[in-house]
């Protein structure tokens, strides 16, 4: 929504009429000091979220714990206990050429 030259006109005929030319540069300094602190306060609580999304995130990177070297094969540890390997299950084969 675009405000054209006629409407930014007819709103400052409104504004004079209602505040007083005496009160429109106070009223307009008061707006422009609102939205200010307002773009400060947002631009410090996305800064402030940031920094703890990060810290959550990669808690070992942040912390300087070494990262674990990798190795070939998947130990035993590394799968869940709740999955099965195929040579378990009755009835299924290893036998893939088929």
């Amino acid at each position: 929504m675009e405000l054209g030259l006629g409407e930014m006109i007819l709103i400052g005929i409104v504004l004079v009429v209602f505040f007083g030319p005496k009160k429109l540069p106070e009223i307009g300094g008061s707006i422009g000091k609102a939205i200010r602190d307002f773009r400060k306060t947002l631009s410090d609580t996305t800064s402030d979220l940031r920094d703890h999304i990060e810290t959550t995130e990669h808690p070992a990177v942040n912390e300087g714990a070494r990262a674990l070297p990798p190795s070939s094969e998947p130990s035993k540890a590394e799968e869940p206990e709740h999955v099965e390997s195929a040579k378990s299950l009755p009835g299924v084969t290893s036998d893939r050429s088929s």
